[in-house]
């Protein structure tokens, strides 16, 4: 029995840090990881669907599926970077991401 208990404690051990490893990597990992927000629809809105929305003058709404597959909508000025930028089938640009 004595020269089992050592190889069991070790045997623990090992399974331990392997757990906390496994936990704490990944979390990294993901912490780094990009997600690619292919542009799946651009569109033009009336100036009263801009007003509704809060927005002076021309703008333009863009879509794209999140990593679940859920449609997600954000509406831009028609004149800024994040909806002149962006073009269908192409990935979201960094900036606009927030």
């Amino acid at each position: 029995m004595r020269t089992e208990f050592p190889i069991l404690l070790r045997l623990l051990i090992a399974v331990f840090i392997g757990l906390v490893i496994g936990f704490f990597v990944p979390a990294e990992v993901d912490r780094e990881n990009r997600w690619d927000l292919e542009v799946t629809g651009k569109l033009l809105l009336s100036e009263e669907a801009c007003q509704a929305k809060d927005l002076a003058g021309p703008c333009g709404e863009v879509w794209w599926l999140n990593s679940i597959g859920e449609k997600v909508y954000r509406t831009w000025p028609a004149n800024s970077e994040c909806y002149r930028e962006t073009r269908t089938g192409y990935d979201l640009l960094d900036s606009c991401r927030n």
